[in-house]
């Protein structure tokens, strides 16, 4: 009995082996990568948006604006919309809906940020909910304003 298990093995894996070789024509199999979704693609740039507001790299957040945004407006009248009151402390992407056959997004971002107190001389600490629009420019989502 064993003797016939081991042949039908034997027999099994050697026609599985001819079997590729037939299917696959022996021509040298490419890796094809798929290209990642456009929302996970959005919601990195998203992300990677805050992150450099976060920690302070207006620059590097700048280059998330439109192309026509940064014509209009310097990186040094970027900075300035962020004021010095406010600490961004965290970001989540919460969610996004790409719309118009694509070319448009709606993201909602999550942000914790601590500020002075109105009442009084402490600091308060909160989380914000923003929708941001991002759209396509050149086959890049950038962030719109």
């Amino acid at each position: 009995m064993k003797t016939i298990v081991t042949t039908f093995i034997f027999v099994v894996l050697n026609f599985a082996d001819f079997s590729l070789c037939i299917a696959s024509d022996n021509t040298p199999q490419t890796n094809i990568t798929a290209l990642p979704a456009q929302d996970t693609i959005l919601r990195e740039k998203a992300q990677n948006r805050w992150r450099a507001i976060i920690s302070g790299d207006f620059e590097k957040s700048y280059g998330y604006e439109t192309p026509d945004y940064r014509k209009k407006f310097s990186l040094e009248s970027y900075k300035s919309r962020f004021g010095k009151s406010v600490s961004w402390l965290d970001s989540e992407v919460v969610t996004l809906n790409i719309v118009d056959n694509g070319s448009l997004a709606r993201v909602l971002v999550a942000v914790l940020y601590s500020a002075p107190s109105p009442v009084s001389n402490g600091v308060v600490t909160n989380k914000k909910f923003l929708w941001e629009e991002w759209v396509i420019v050149e086959s890049e989502w950038y962030h719109k304003h």
